[in-house]
């Protein structure tokens, strides 16, 4: 069996959610196929502009991922053998998924969907006072429906979103959710930091910045003297100016990228891990990394999309209102920073678990 998987993202070393899962299958498809390869984007000479020359001069931070859809790869995408079944991952290289069904007719296509992306993208375009997002959002759902007419099997990272597809065709699609890249509770790991701390982890992604602005753009003012928030990953890089003040006193620490072994010790010793996400579909890969810690979390109702069944375990707590979230966080620093929490069925969310099944799927569809 030749497998292709095709990635709309750099193969370099920036680690993100929809990254870490198009990997994570990958690895899983390996074990089944005769050949396998897994295609990425080459780097783009246009990656300097600032806004698409596509999408009505809308910022690429919002839709550079759609500005895809109006490149022309060439070749880039063919694999070094006949594939029998091609995974795209997102529905941004749809138009190079055609050019290779042209070449071969009798491959099978699965869309490994992430997202509601017209959904995500309406969500971004309201947060960020955009008035003429609508046309790019029902371009967006008018290429999700012919993907979901055309392909031959959809995989959804929830069943909140298969729902969606559902209602939308008659394809086959299987749930395969978010999972976790390790169990992190297996010990103590001693804290990076002289006082105790609140952790969020996250990239850059717009849902991200507009639930940190939302939840804790002015948490600072509330800590002052009881611990320290940190911010890891890409969105560190996007939250500066939101904390200016408390970036010199030291009361914020940023970490725009932090090694597995750093990640470890901050999740181990923290007070607790937030999840202030205000929008979006699919799952989110760090809310399965926070259950399956033994930290307190504190999560919007959002963020546990996909996860429903943990919401009442121990040490998690769920709300969408903003005081209450910062009260929660205040009093995560003022208790027990040592409180460990055990929550039951956490091992299914690690990736053997969530992906146990793709293979079989693989299989079936090939018949």
């Amino acid at each position: 069996m030749n497998i292709l998987q095709m990635c709309p993202y750099l193969n370099n070393e920036q680690i993100h959610g929809g990254k870490i899962r198009s990997r994570e299958i990958a690895l899983v498809l390996k074990k089944e196929a005769s050949s396998f390869e897994t295609k990425f984007l080459k780097p783009d000479p246009h990656d300097s502009m600032q806004t698409s020359p596509f999408l009505g001069g809308l910022p690429l931070s919002l839709v550079g991922d759609v500005n895809l859809l109006f490149n022309d790869f060439g070749k880039d995408f063919y694999p070094d053998f006949d594939p029998d079944i091609i995974i795209f991952e997102q529905p941004w290289l749809w138009n190079e998924v055609l050019k290779l069904r042209k070449k071969f007719p009798n491959v099978k296509l699965i869309y490994s969907s992430h997202n509601i992306e017209h959904q995500l993208k309406d969500s971004i375009f309201l947060d960020a006072n955009i008035n003429d997002g609508g046309k790019v959002s029902s371009f967006i759902r008018d290429l999700e429906n012919e993907i979901l007419n055309s392909v031959d099997e959809v995989w959804a990272t929830c069943e909140f979103d298969a729902r969606y597809f559902h209602s939308q065709s008659n394809i086959k699609i299987r749930v395969f959710q978010n999972g976790a890249s390790q169990i992190m509770n297996s010990d103590v790991l001693a804290s990076p930091l002289n006082a105790p701390f609140l952790l969020v982890v996250g990239s850059g992604h717009p849902p991200n910045i507009a639930g940190l602005k939302y939840y804790l753009a002015d948490l600072d003012k509330w800590m002052t003297g009881y611990g320290k928030l940190v911010v890891v990953g890409s969105l560190a890089l996007s939250v500066q100016e939101f904390f200016e003040n408390s970036l010199q006193n030291g009361d914020i620490v940023l970490i725009p990228s932090a090694s597995n072994a750093l990640l470890r010790r901050l999740i181990s010793s923290c007070s607790a891990i937030l999840l202030p996400v205000m929008y979006g579909a699919g799952t989110n890969l760090k809310t399965a990394e926070a259950l399956v810690s033994d930290r307190k979390i504190i999560s919007t109702k959002a963020a546990m999309r996909g996860y429903e069944n943990f919401v009442k375990e121990a040490g998690v707590f769920v709300t969408d209102n903003a005081m209450e979230f910062k009260i929660l966080s205040i009093g995560a620093l003022l208790g027990d920073h040592n409180a460990s929490f055990v929550r039951n069925d956490s091992a299914a969310l690690h990736w053997r678990a969530t992906l146990q099944d793709l293979n079989r799927s693989i299989r079936e569809l090939i018949k």
